[in-house]
């Protein structure tokens, strides 16, 4: 499976943390992950225009970080069209709730911990290959 994940997260810590833990499962069940990282939405942006397509698979978000924290980097990106899967990080639970505005799949509390990112990119996995099959319609017509 190919995969393309896009970090934005402010620690060069849990960034490296992160980065590892999606190459190990990558390697572990031979996918082809490409990463992105950046340190702030603005810096995305930044780099990103938009009315450009998105092609990132997944997002995995820092709720903290910059001027502009995960949440409104997610709520700017579903405005822009992205339907892909977003994933908040952060080591605080009463962000939890506000995920659910923006169709979060997951929150990953920091630090975070390689079994639980190994679950969480299981989900993703079965989210993408399900994905592959929405656009897939079967017309039965009617026997005369």
């Amino acid at each position: 499976m190919k995969m393309k994940i896009t970090i934005l997260e402010d620690s060069v810590i849990e960034s490296e943390r992160l980065k590892n833990g999606i190459r190990k499962y990558g390697q572990q069940y031979d996918w082809d992950i490409e990463i992105d990282e950046y340190e702030s939405g603005e810096e995305y942006f930044s780099k990103n225009s938009e009315g450009t397509t998105i092609q990132a698979s997944a997002f995995f978000l820092d709720i903290q970080m910059g001027q502009m924290n995960g949440i409104e980097v997610a709520k700017r990106l579903r405005e822009s069209g992205y339907q892909g899967i977003i994933v908040f990080l952060t080591a605080f639970r009463e962000y939890v709730f506000r995920g659910y505005e923006v169709r979060a799949l997951n929150y990953l509390l920091k630090p975070v911990k390689e079994n639980t990112l190994f679950l969480c990119l299981d989900e993703i996995a079965k989210e993408l290959s399900m994905k592959c099959y929405t656009n897939v319609v079967t017309v039965v017509a009617n026997k005369i």
